[in-house]
């Protein structure tokens, strides 16, 4: 089970809602990049394109209940994924 997040300004911070994942991906070009961190315990998760051609960049982040997290990026393509991803038996 899953829920779709509206994905704010680089630099926005969440809060987990419950034990999962967090999933970003956007389709990105040359010196673009996306990355969700925990701000609690520094874990990070980050996507860095070298290639000229449209790919698609993915970070994906395990969080705890309540754990801190910031989206980063500067890819300006299309955003395709950023969702919360409840982990087995946390589903609401």
């Amino acid at each position: 089970m899953y829920t779709d997040l509206t994905l704010g300004n680089s630099g926005t911070q969440y809060i987990a809602p419950a034990n999962g994942y967090y999933f970003f991906q956007k389709r990105g070009n040359q010196y673009e990049y996306i990355s969700l961190t925990n701000l609690d315990n520094g874990m990070r998760s980050q996507s860095v394109s070298g290639s000229p051609n449209q790919i698609n960049l993915t970070a994906i982040l395990p969080v705890k209940k309540g754990s801190r997290v910031e989206v980063g990026y500067n890819a300006a393509s299309t955003l395709v994924y950023f969702r919360f991803i409840y982990a087995v038996g946390s589903e609401p």
